[in-house]
């Protein structure tokens, strides 16, 4: 089926985005492009270490069953910071900044969690920072509407609590699909 025009924009925002993360590339004139240049400033330095789109496929461990599970999924962006320190994004395109998470929301947010736990396994970070980034824009009027970051710091330590209730909801869906029962995250 076709994309609602907010769905396109969104596509079309992703791909100017990582034209400007990867290689530096100026956003253009249109919509996504105008979109992109109010948040360029609480975006990462645009540089060839930065990841985007990047695949991952996250364990499980004994919570993912007898056969294993894993989360599988997309980062919009990995950019590597200062030793020690990754930071993993998320861009969130929006008609109103009134939809952001704040960062206590992140905090308990369960794409941050799976993001920030990625992050740790993946690379010897000793701090994750998941970082949301809003830009609104009013397509009606051409124009944008504003920008937000919303970002959370993790340790290993500080993350914990969060993934373990991930881990337990996990658990719960395997044991309901063992079950034969509706396994859909409403269940667990």
């Amino acid at each position: 089926p076709p994309f609602t025009a907010d769905q396109q924009h969104g596509i079309d925002f992703h791909a100017v985005a990582e034209r400007w993360l990867k290689r530096g590339e100026m956003p253009g004139d249109d919509a996504a492009g105008r979109a992109l240049r109010q948040a360029i400033h609480l975006a990462p330095p645009p540089g060839p270490d930065n990841r985007c789109e990047e695949p991952f496929a996250l364990d499980l461990g004994s919570a993912g069953g007898p056969y294993g599970a894993a989360l599988i999924g997309f980062i919009d962006f990995v950019s590597p910071g200062i030793a020690g320190r990754v930071l993993v994004g998320d861009w969130k395109t929006t008609k109103d900044l009134r939809w952001a998470k704040s960062e206590e929301d992140l905090r308990t947010d369960s794409q941050a969690v799976v993001y920030a736990a990625r992050a740790f396994q993946a690379h010897a970070a000793e701090v994750v920072e998941t970082r949301w980034l809003y830009t609104a824009y009013d397509r009606k009027l051409g124009r944008p509407k504003g920008a937000r970051a919303v970002s959370v710091e993790w340790t290993e330590e500080s993350l914990l609590p969060a993934w373990q209730k991930i881990l337990g909801v996990s658990e719960r869906l395997v044991q309901l699909r063992r079950a034969g029962k509706d396994a859909g995250p409403e269940a667990a």
